[in-house]
């Protein structure tokens, strides 16, 4: 039995409205840590992290239980690395 434990910052859809405003703070939040090279991660929390539409988190849980070699935590990078690789082999 393997561990796998994601952790995106936060997340969105377009069907729940009241999550686009969250969003887009989260996401303008994000750009500031980006552009002061992640050093206000540790007092951002959340807020300082990319959202992630919750399809593309779905996604990725799918894809790791796939992949024998996912295991561990899997922060908001990885999770777009394992939502992309299940978007390429959804389009083959």
């Amino acid at each position: 039995m393997r561990n796998i434990f994601f952790r995106p910052g936060m997340l969105w859809d377009q069907s729940r409205s009241f999550t686009l405003p969250l969003a887009a703070a989260t996401f303008a939040g994000a750009m500031a840590n980006s552009l002061v090279g992640g050093r206000l991660t540790g007092l951002m929390g959340a807020g300082g992290v990319k959202p992630l539409k919750a399809d593309v988190v779905g996604e990725a849980v799918v894809e790791a239980l796939a992949d024998e070699g996912a295991e561990g935590i899997v922060e908001v990078a990885g999770i777009e690395v394992l939502a992309n690789r299940h978007w390429r082999t959804t389009m083959l």
